[in-house]
């Protein structure tokens, strides 16, 4: 029989909990839930429908304060950051900023330099983010999470969902492969 899987609120609570077990300064910078017509108005200029995942977790969390790191130096973005960073990235792309910059792709995620489908939800302050992913390839999932760096051509796909994403995460933490970094979050091990 399959394991049922554990929903986003079950998975926020586990991470809460290592949490507060590893660091407090960490599970401070969680911001509490998204106001939902702020929701409602990233979605509506986005264009697209957010996966359910996505919207259950920022129900919980409207991502983080920047600078104290959760996921190997990256931190999650509140919704607006989320749009803020799309809309610059959209920008780039439709003047044509991007065109012919060769990529490449690990399969699922499209070639593309970057994609108006792809929603930068955690971001490391240096243009490389992980991206919830509208647009997949042929042989993607929507709503996949993939890897985006300002300065690899290589689009990877990290995870089948944000969902499953957070329960790597979830997992992670709870088999230690973090630890505290001096007010700067966590670093894996």
């Amino acid at each position: 029989r399959p394991r049922r899987r554990a929903g986003v609120k079950t998975l926020w609570k586990r991470i809460e909990h290592s949490l507060a077990a590893l660091s407090d300064d960490t599970l401070a910078s969680l911001r509490g839930s998204v106001d939902p017509t702020q929701l409602a108005e990233a979605t509506s200029e986005l264009g697209r429908r957010l996966p359910r995942d996505l919207t259950d977790s920022y129900a919980i969390h409207d991502g983080q304060r920047e600078g104290i790191a959760l996921m190997g130096g990256y931190w999650l973005l509140p919704i607006e950051r989320v749009v803020a960073e799309w809309r610059v990235f959209k920008t780039l792309h439709d003047s044509g900023e991007f065109a012919g910059k060769p990529t490449d792709s690990d399969g699922g995620a499209r070639t593309e330099w970057w994609n108006p489908g792809w929603l930068p939800v955690a971001g490391d302050g240096s243009g490389d983010f992980y991206c919830v992913d509208l647009a997949p390839a042929r042989g993607g999932r929507k709503g996949q999470v993939i890897h985006f760096a300002h300065d690899e051509a290589v689009r990877r796909v990290v995870a089948e969902s944000f969902r499953a994403w957070l329960e790597t995460f979830a997992d992670d933490l709870n088999d230690g492969a973090y630890r505290a970094s001096d007010g700067d979050g966590l670093v894996p091990v």
